[in-house]
């Protein structure tokens, strides 16, 4: 993860495949680095979406919301 964050790009670990969030994030690949993790523990956590400062930005849980990401993700990279 640190290594994906020294670009200038945010980071976009999903704890679980999910092609729709995979598909999604493909929108803004060139502001986002979409990776499919495997985490020892995951405590309610389906995706995060963290900024090159390393700041969240926004956390997904539970039912993936499409509307609730992209709202998150055109805020602060830009809109695609």
């Amino acid at each position: 993860m640190n290594e994906h964050l020294r670009g200038s790009r945010a980071v976009l670990p999903g704890f679980e495949a999910r092609p729709g969030l995979g598909k999604l994030a493909e929108g803004w690949k060139d502001r986002l680095v979409y990776l499919v993790v495997d985490a020892e523990e995951q405590p309610g956590l389906s995706a995060v979406l963290v900024r090159p400062d390393a700041i969240v930005a926004w956390v997904g849980s539970g039912v993936f919301d499409e509307a609730e990401f992209v709202g998150a993700v055109s805020s602060w990279p830009g809109a695609s």
